[in-house]
Formats: C-alpha cells, sequence, structure tokens
C-alpha cells in the first residue's frame, strides 16, 4: 500500500515506511506541503481536534476510509490496530492528537 497527499496532486510512498503514532507528538505539516501520515500499533480511540482549512483522513489496515474529518464532525474515532492517519493542512499546520489503546 502506498500513501501521501500533497496539495491538489498525489505523491506515493511506502506504506510500510510509515512511521507510528507516538503517544503526545505534535504532528506538523512540513514546509513543502507534504502530509504526515502515522500507523497504528494498537487498536483504540483517536482523539483530535481538526484545525481550520484542515483534515484527517483514517484508513484501515486494509485500504478503507474509516474516517474523513470533511463528512464527520466527531472528534473520537475508534481505530483498528495497523490503522492509517493523514494530517492535511498547509505547511507549518500542527496537530496534536491524543490516543487512547484498547484495554485487554
Amino acid at each position: 500500500m502506498w500513501l501521501e497527499l500533497v496539495g491538489t496532486g498525489y505523491l506515493f510512498s511506502d506504506a510500510s515506511l510509515t512511521k507510528p503514532l507516538t503517544p503526545g507528538e505534535e504532528i506538523m505539516v512540513d514546509a513543502d506541503g507534504y502530509s504526515p501520515w502515522r500507523r497504528l500499533a494498537t487498536s483504540g480511540t483517536l482523539v483530535v481536534d481538526v484545525p481550520a482549512q484542515c483534515r484527517v483522513l483514517a484508513f484501515s489496515p486494509y485500504g478503507e476510509l474509516a474516517y474523513d474529518s470533511l463528512m464527520d464532525g466527531r472528534r473520537e474515532i475508534p481505530l483498528e490496530e495497523g490503522s492509517f492517519i493523514g494530517f492535511i493542512g498547509s505547511p507549518g499546520q500542527a496537530f496534536s492528537p491524543t490516543f487512547q489503546a484498547e484495554i485487554g
């Protein structure tokens, strides 16, 4: 699987190289506008405040759309292990998601 969204075009990258989501991590869109992606190491609930003019996408490990902030206003999103999360915004835009892993 390949992931990356850039502006109005697409840039594809190897999904197996996607960094895991780190607790407390501030995620920033880089200076070139490349959208950062993260992968979940475990199932749980992602909590994210989506800044204005930004977007968050989540895909299941099978490539199915699990969440799109443009279509779904939830802040708390249950996701399964191996899901991919994309943070889309202007260069320098910061996102501060939190993640609560499932217990048991």
